[in-house]
Order: structure tokens, then C-alpha cells, then sequence
């Protein structure tokens, strides 16, 4: 028996050739078929159509990206309403760590907010297979050349948009053009330039050109969420700042670690990223006895 389902189709155009353009579209289609997470698309098939293009089918997802859902809260009380997406997200990316697979281009624009609420990470066509051969690296350390020496931001975005997307949620390693140092935790960095980006209504780094934000992202930290936003809470702010942690051996350990900080803020826990006040643990203690 048939059933009736929507799904998308991703295809090569046809008369595609380039070899590099139809070994990237296979690796994405192979990389996301062997996820099985509710927050990541599934692969329903992989093959050619009448006219010879390579396509593959997935799980149509009908919603607004995170940054649409952003930029159009201004308020902070509204934004704070979409941390569990933000949760959903992290433990996607948990499950993808567990199966060897880095993510790489994290950001608000590859996260989808279904019509019925559902978080959807899509894009995984950079990701990094541990034990594997980086196919990608060379491309990666040309972007980062390219953005690097190119005359203007307009070609900076236009060439750079060919190969990643945005780079304003990209690791201090990452944007040095470091490849071999891009693993877990870079991407654990990207989930903290999510929430900064829900906290704050702006990415890290806003108002930067891509230069200047390649030039200042791995010696300094953004302006801190609580200066752009007052009233953000102070807690996620400290989790924030620990996920964006320059130096990677000073992030959460892994996605799985960072989610149970969310998780803790939620629930009305302590979290380990915020150093109280006694006061603030006073008042705590009165509220719950």
C-alpha cells in the first residue's frame, strides 16, 4: 500500500559534470542518511533521474529559519521563548557527534522551526566524518584566503555564500583557517553563537565586516551579551560564554554537557557555568523551602 507524503528533492542541475560538485552532493546525501535524530532531516532516497542529474529525497519541513524567528522578536521575553529549540538543537548535534559527524556551518539560518514546532538542523553538506579523509579541507582554507584578500564585503559574502553561509557564528579556529583543529568543540562554539544570537537579537560580532570579524575573532571575545541586552539572564549569559571560549580546551567538553546547562537553567537548578552570589543562593533557598 501507498501513503501520500510531502517530501522535498535536492538535485544536481543537469549536465553537471564537475566531479568535486557531484562527490559533495553524494557525501551530503550519504553524511545526513546515516543520522536518525528527530531534529535532523532523513534521506528517503538517492538516485538519478530520466535526464541523467543526481538527486536525493528527504522529509519535507515546512516552518521559518531561527533567524527569521529572531529577527523578527524584538523583545527579549519573546526570543527567550525559543531556547528549546535551542536545546533541541544541542542534542541533535550531541547524537551527531556520537555517530563521528562535526556539523561545521551551525547557525540560526540552518536551524528550522517546523509549522507544529519541531527543531530541524539542516545543511550537513560541509560536515567532517571522524577517521575519515577531510574532502572538504582545501575548499574550506581557499575561503578563508579568499575572504581574507578580497577587495570589498560584497565579494567577501558572495564568495564565501558559494561555500559555508554566514561566518559571524564561525570558531576562532575555523576562521584562521586551522581545518585539522575543527572537531567537536568548534561546534559546541557555534551552539553558543546561537544563543548569544537569541540573547543579544544579533550574532556575535554584529556590525563587523567579514575582515575585520576574521581579524578579531580569535583575539577577542564579542561585546558581552549583557551589554547589548541588560536584561538577559545572567546564567545563560555564562553559558554562553563558556560555549564561545576562545580557546577550545576551555568549552563545554561536549554538546551532551552543554545541554544539561540548559537544562539545569530550566529547571530552576544551579548552573555550573555562573558563579552566584551568596545573596542570589539565599534567595534561592528561600523561594524553594
Amino acid at each position: 500500500m501507498l501513503f501520500r507524503s510531502d517530501v522535498a528533492m535536492k538535485q544536481l542541475l543537469p549536465g553537471t559534470e564537475d566531479p568535486e560538485l557531484v562527490s559533495r552532493f553524494l557525501r551530503e546525501a550519504r553524511v545526513t542518511g546515516q543520522l536518525e535524530h528527530p531534529s535532523i532531516v532523513p534521506v528517503y532516497e538517492l538516485g538519478y533521474r530520466t535526464d541523467g542529474s543526481l538527486f536525493y529525497t528527504m522529509r519535507l519541513v515546512r516552518g521559518h529559519s531561527l533567524e527569521e524567528e529572531i529577527g523578527k522578536r524584538p523583545a527579549l521575553a519573546d526570543r527567550l521563548n525559543l531556547l528549546p529549540h535551542l536545546l533541541d538543537l544541542c542534542q541533535a548535534i550531541a547524537y551527531a557527534h556520537s555517530r563521528g559527524v562535526v556539523h561545521r556551518d551551525i547557525k540560526p539560518l540552518n536551524v528550522m522551526i517546523g509549522e507544529f514546532g519541531e527543531t530541524v538542523l539542516i545543511d550537513w553538506g560541509i560536515a567532517k566524518l571522524r577517521g575519515m579523509h577531510d574532502t572538504r579541507a582545501g575548499e574550506l582554507r581557499e575561503a578563508m584566503d579568499l575572504m581574507r584578500n578580497a577587495p570589498d564585503d560584497a565579494t567577501l559574502k558572495t564568495t564565501y555564500g558559494q561555500t559555508l553561509g554566514s561566518p559571524y557564528y564561525m570558531p576562532p579556529e575555523q576562521a584562521a583557517g586551522d581545518v585539522n583543529a575543527v572537531d567537536e568543540r568548534s561546534d559546541i562554539y557555534a551552539l553558543g553563537a546561537v544563543l548569544y544570537a537569541v540573547l543579544a537579537g544579533v550574532p556575535p560580532y554584529h556590525g563587523l565586516t567579514t575582515r575585520d570579524f576574521l581579524d578579531r575573532v580569535g583575539a577577542f571575545p564579542p561585546r558581552p551579551v549583557r551589554e547589548l541586552c541588560p536584561k538577559a539572564p545572567p546564567e545563560l549569559a555564562a553559558i554562553c560564554i563558556r560555549a564561545m571560549a576562545r580557546e577550545p580546551e576551555k568549552r563545554y567538553t561536549s554538546a551532551r554537557e552543554l545541554a544539561e546547562e540548559l537544562r539545569r537553567y530550566f529547571s530552576g537548578g544551579l548552573v555550573n557555568a555562573y558563579d552566584y552570589h551568596m545573596s542570589e543562593l539565599a534567595k534561592r533557598y528561600i523561594r524553594k523551602h
